[in-house]
Formats: C-alpha cells, structure tokens, sequence
C-alpha cells in the first residue's frame, strides 16, 4: 500500500527549518521479492504560498469585517470569493452565504458579469480600477485594486462597494434645480441657452434646419396688478403647460425671464415654424384661467427667426428673433413675426 508522510519542517544540520517535503512510499516487486520504492517531493514553494495568502487573508479580514459604509470581498485567480463582509452588506445587496466559495459568474447575473469581469481580471493584473454598477436597484459604486504579499506578488483581488443610489438620486435633484426654472418647471434661461447653442452647432456642421421662436404673454404686467402676482403665477405655470403640450419631444423649450418665453426648434423648415408659432399663438388666446370666480385670458406676440449665414451664432439668432418679437408688439401684438420678413424690407 502507498504511504504518504509530509513533513513541514526538515531541519539542516545547523538546526534551522531547511525544506518541507513530501514523502511518498509505495511497495514494488524487486527480483522476485517486495522493495520500497520512495518519492520525494519539495514543496517547500507551496508551502510558503499557502502560508502568505492566509496571512495576507488575515491581515485583510479586519477590513473586510469592519468596512462602514458598505461591502468588501475578496477574490483569487479563478475569480472565486474567498471573503466577503462589511457592515453594510445589506444595503449593497450582496449575502455571504451566496457568494462565499463561489465565482462571480455563479453569483451574478449575466448583465452584470459583463460589466465586472473586466474590473475584477484588471485588479489581478495589478490595476486600481472604479466603476459604477446597476444591481438590484441599487446604483454601486466599486473600487477594484489589486493585494500583494510581502514579496510584491499579486495574490488576491479587492473590489470595495458602497450603495450611492442615494447620492445619485440627490445629485440629479440637484442638477434639476440648476437646470429649471422654479415656478413653471421648464429649462431657466442658462440651460435653455446651453442647449440652443449646442443644437447651432450641431445644425451648422450638418447643414439641418433650426428656427428660435420668442414669446411673450401681452400685458402681463396688467394681469398681475388686476387679479395678483399668484393669479401671474398661475398663468405662467399654464402656458408652459400648455407649450408642452404643443411643442414636440425635441424642441428645446425654457422660460427666459418675467413672462418671455422661448423655443428652439430642430430640423423644422421655415414654413413649419411659422405654423408652430402661429399654432402657439392661437392655443393661447383660446386659454382661460379660472381663479376666484374670475376667468383670465390673454395673448401671446412671437418673434421668429432662422438659422442662416449671417445668423449661425446664438447672439446673432437672438437679436433677430428679439427684433421680430418687438415688431409683433409694436404692431399691435396677438400676432406672429417673421424675422426673415424684416430683412427685407
């Protein structure tokens, strides 16, 4: 029968652990009779590996076990966790029990995988990596890194996840304030010029069509002195509802200040924005507001110009528009100009 003996510490002669062998003996026919034939074999490498990684392990289970804010795992070259802890395990969605031995293949679904399997094989191969992950409803972020041991040899991958979706949430809130103006909703007048100037750009690279229409609500300044400054509120808020409504998914629409208003219209040809303006107009004077027993209405004047040569700027496009919106009051406002009309005459 075989017999294997292993022996983790050979002593040289000067009594100091030398080699770790191990040590197998097998019985074999010999001239007619039973011989032992010996194998050795050093495996004092191994050893010595085994003996780092649980080091290196222990030294990171602290760590792991006490990460605040979320979770840590660990994984080995097959990409099998070989730890996972953290105090906020269940705000990131992850469970010990599911995934401890396994591989990330076998706890996470395919879409994920995808997304992962890049990072965790960029940490074995000694790269510090951070990435936004979608799982189980919750935004994660993860920082990927590398574990040496003493020797600088890369032994384990460290992925650190904490549940952002919060952070995400209040940010977009944020951006959402910065982006829209606070009593009707629509863009305020920075983003609305952002994104006009970017669709100029845009329009002018590619030869497309694009037309700004500015409005304004006629004798506003009436409204609010007759029925108040919330009546006022109310009839802005209703009007950008009501362009909303009118205008299509692309159109940029905002609120410039007081009761002027503006569109930018993509790939729509002249013609088509003169009806748009003129369709704006008509909604609006067939509006009414209803407050306190009191029925408001009102009109609209609009100022329309069109992306061109001489107007391929934001500044240039505006003053037009700005020319014909002032034209539309000046001639008895309810009505829609043309910049283009202007330029000729």
């Amino acid at each position: 029968h075989d017999a294997v003996l292993e022996y983790r510490d050979i002593l040289c002669a000067d009594g100091s652990t030398c080699r770790s062998m191990d040590i197998t003996a097998t019985m074999i026919p010999w001239e007619q009779q039973q011989a032992m034939m010996v194998t050795l074999r050093d495996n004092t490498e191994q050893k010595l590996a085994v003996q780092k990684l649980r080091e290196s392990e222990a030294r990171y289970r602290s760590l792991v076990d006490n990460f605040p804010n979320g979770a840590v795992v660990l994984f080995d070259h097959d990409l099998r966790f070989t730890t996972v802890g953290g105090l906020g395990l269940p705000d990131v969605g992850l469970d010990p029990d599911e995934m401890l031995g396994k591989t990330v293949w076998e706890v996470f679904p395919p879409e994920t995988f995808r997304q992962i399997e890049p990072m965790y094989r960029a940490a074995l191969a000694g790269e510090i990596r951070l990435q936004e992950v979608m799982f189980r409803n919750h935004i994660l972020e993860v920082r990927y890194r590398p574990i040496r041991d003493p020797d600088g040899n890369i032994i384990l991958g460290m992925a650190m996840t904490q549940n952002i979706t919060q952070r995400k949430k209040a940010e977009e809130q944020l951006r959402i304030l910065a982006d829209t103006d606070g009593l009707t909703g629509v863009y305020n007048r920075r983003c609305f010029m952002e994104k006009t100037r970017e669709e100029i750009q845009r329009a002018v690279r590619y030869k497309n069509p694009l037309h700004l229409i500015l409005m304004d609500i006629d004798h506003f300044k009436q409204i609010n002195d007759t029925f108040g400054h919330q009546a006022g509120d109310r009839v802005l808020r209703e009007f950008a509802r009501l362009c909303n409504q009118t205008l299509r998914p692309n159109d940029i629409f905002g609120r410039i200040g007081g009761e002027e208003f503006a569109v930018t219209l993509i790939q729509c040809d002249r013609n088509e924005s003169l009806r748009i303006a003129e369709r704006l107009r008509k909604a609006a004077g067939s509006l009414e507001i209803v407050i306190d027993r009191s029925t408001i209405s009102f009109t609209i004047s609009c100022g329309v110009a069109s992306l061109s040569t001489e107007r391929k700027e934001l500044d240039a496009l505006y003053f037009h528009a700005d020319s014909a919106l002032y034209q539309a009051k000046e001639s008895g406002r309810n009505r829609v100009v043309n910049a283009d009309y202007l330029s000729r005459r």
